[in-house]
């Protein structure tokens, strides 16, 4: 059985929902999985804590992982994606 950091979101557990998802983030960090694995973690809780700073600061950190070529080096050729980086740089500007 796998516990995650959303179970207990929905058990209004914060405080310790927030610990597994730093926990999983340092991890991902450790195992160099990319930073969308090092921040994905955080979405739920900074939802359900309704903390708009930090749904700011991670929405911010996750658009910013898109441009790390390195992790997605192998779709630079893929139409859709082109077009999904396009989006985001006229949209998104403000980041």
């Amino acid at each position: 059985m796998v516990v995650t950091e959303k179970e207990f979101v929905e058990e209004n557990d914060l405080g310790y929902a927030r610990f597994l998802a730093e926990k999983v983030c340092t991890l991902a960090n450790v195992f160099e999985m990319g930073s969308y694995n090092e921040c994905v973690p955080m979405l739920n809780i900074v939802t359900a804590e309704k903390n708009v700073k930090g749904t700011f600061q991670l929405a911010k950190q996750l658009l910013e992982g898109f441009r790390n070529e390195e992790d997605f080096d192998y779709m630079r050729e893929y139409e859709p994606w082109k077009k999904l980086l396009a989006e985001k740089d006229s949209n998104f500007g403000v980041f």
